[in-house]
């Protein structure tokens, strides 16, 4: 595959948005670059795969810039084998499906500016123009971080713009600054070995779009798909003979030099940090900080567990799915709709009309619309309302530390609590989070999970109603085969599904066999 020198080379001159109209952005997880996103792009945005992945980018026109720009997942790092931070990092190759990239846009968190400043010291290896955006600089006030965003420009030798990307504030400016980015300054010193390696890569790879020092890190760190850029570039027999050069300057595995190189990147932020940040941290509650440790330790965290679902129960189940029911039906149907209906109905002759809309057992008010504004409607409003305050006040991640051992048995990590309890909402949802998991097993195992072994919120709705008449060991019956069905299909499915492989795979005939169980019993158990 060629390209076009006067678009890639990015050695002889400085590209700008205007002349090759690429822009990504780029960043760590939840610092606001979708919400950016909209914000920029005045034309309707459109999903395009990125070949080779079951990753989709969304595109867009920013139409004063005559540029594309591309939202791309979070990262990281670049030097990630994740399969969604490996997109955001081969965008910048040259390639046929996507537009030549000449520009990157670098979404900081203003809260956790440590992190970003090291993604963008890893971009600057790339030598490509780079604007800096600081989002969410008012939740960064309100924790009382104080940035001196022109030393830090000085230092980076970028623009930096400060936004709240929720509200579109600070879009103009970075529209501005995007017409003119600037290259970002390599800060990072590295060992003398991998310094050398760069300087052999210069020497064979001068004809190159990408930088020399992207070209030798990547090489370093075992990554594919620099290996078949450079097969394309140039040869396979160039590809193996950098390999083996690579192999003998590393002199350990490849996960090795990622630590080692991430590591150096985290240092040199955590300096810039230090020069340009000052935190004035507001007053915390001794007696709370104490109570969300204890959250995360076993001996304290299983029985407040325990003791949150009980009032989740008595939140939702029993205030929600009687109390809530009870007064919607008396009051609202029994006491006011249905008897006003009827008196409307009455002149009407026909009985058949009638009782299309009012009789007990048959008619569309006391069984259609109660079963979806009586029945449903206040089980699942209690069930997000608690849903969002275990979110927002910081309990689920502490869960997932708690439970990060036992998820561990079924292939998963403390992560893949997030997407499990979603799954008691709307397994949609949940199955789309499934994406902050890191490999593909783990994704596949959540996935597998939550298709067969969650009921979701309106099924969760209708069985509590039922259960509220039941005896309590009822309610502890069903939700224990729940868990128990979980535990167990989850430990099975992380013996039978393999580690993820570049090559096909294929399972065994005895994998098959039990796969084949495990899917008929979770059904049958979920029914």
């Amino acid at each position: 595959m060629k390209h076009c020198p006067e678009c890639h080379n990015h050695s002889n001159e400085q590209p700008t948005a205007l002349q090759t109209p690429g822009i990504a952005i780029v960043g760590n997880m939840n610092v606001g670059k979708s919400s950016l996103f909209s914000w920029l792009c005045n034309t309707e945005a459109a999903s395009m795969n990125f070949p080779g992945t079951t990753v989709s980018l969304t595109a867009g026109q920013i139409k004063s810039l005559n540029a594309t720009v591309y939202d791309t997942p979070g990262i990281y790092s670049i030097f990630s084998a994740n399969e969604d931070e490996m997109v955001s990092r081969d965008i910048l190759l040259p390639q046929i499906s996507f537009l030549p990239i000449s520009s990157i846009l670098l979404v900081a968190d203003a809260k956790n500016l440590k992190r970003s400043l090291a993604i963008a010291l890893q971009y600057a290896e790339y030598n490509l123009p780079m604007l800096v955006d600081i989002n969410m600089i008012d939740e960064a006030e309100a924790r009382g971080i104080t940035i001196d965003f022109e030393k830090l420009s000085n230092i980076l030798g970028v623009d930096i713009c400060t936004s709240i990307a929720r509200e579109g504030i600070g879009v103009r400016k970075i529209l501005a600054k995007l017409k003119s980015p600037r290259t970002a300054k390599k800060l990072v010193n590295y060992p003398e070995w991998v310094n050398n390696f760069i300087d052999i890569i210069k020497k064979l790879c001068k004809d190159s779009d990408l930088s020399p020092q992207v070209i030798g890190l990547l090489f370093l760190a075992g990554d594919k798909s620099i290996e078949g850029y450079l097969t394309k570039k140039f040869s396979p027999e160039l590809v193996e003979e950098l390999k083996s050069l690579a192999a003998d300057y590393r002199k350990e595995d490849t996960e090795t030099f990622r630590a080692l190189i991430v590591n150096l990147y985290n240092k040199k932020a955590e300096q810039i940090v230090k020069e340009i940040q000052e935190i004035e941290p507001p007053r915390k509650n001794p007696y709370l900080m104490t109570f969300g440790d204890s959250c995360t330790r076993l001996h304290t965290g299983i029985p407040i567990a325990i003791a949150v679902m009980v009032l989740v129960y008595l939140f939702v189940g029993s205030f929600g799915a009687t109390f809530l029911v009870d007064k919607i039906n008396g009051v609202i149907f029994e006491g006011f709709l249905i008897p006003w209906t009827a008196k409307f109905l009455e002149p009407i002759p026909s009985q058949f009309f009638r009782d299309m809309f009012v009789d007990p057992d048959f008619g569309i008010l006391p069984t259609g619309v109660f079963l979806a504004l009586g029945l449903v409607m206040p089980v699942l409003f209690c069930f997000y309302l608690v849903f969002g305050i275990l979110e927002s006040s910081g309990y689920l991640p502490r869960l997932s530390i708690l439970l990060d051992k036992v998820f561990r048995k079924m292939g998963l990590n403390g992560k893949g609590v997030i997407p499990l309890v979603m799954g008691f909402s709307c397994v949609t949802m949940a199955i789309l989070t499934t994406r902050l998991l890191d490999t593909k097993k783990e994704k596949n195992i959540a996935t597998f999970l939550l298709l067969l072994g969650m009921p979701c919120a309106p099924l969760i709705a209708v069985m509590l109603v039922i259960l509220d008449k039941m005896p309590f060991s009822a309610t502890l019956t069903v939700f224990g085969i729940i868990f128990v069905q979980t535990f167990v299909a989850g430990f099975v499915a992380n013996k039978i599904i393999p580690q993820p492989c570049r090559k096909p795979i294929f399972l065994s005939k005895k994998r098959c066999l039990f796969l084949f169980l495990l899917l008929f019993l979770s059904f049958c158990l979920k029914e």
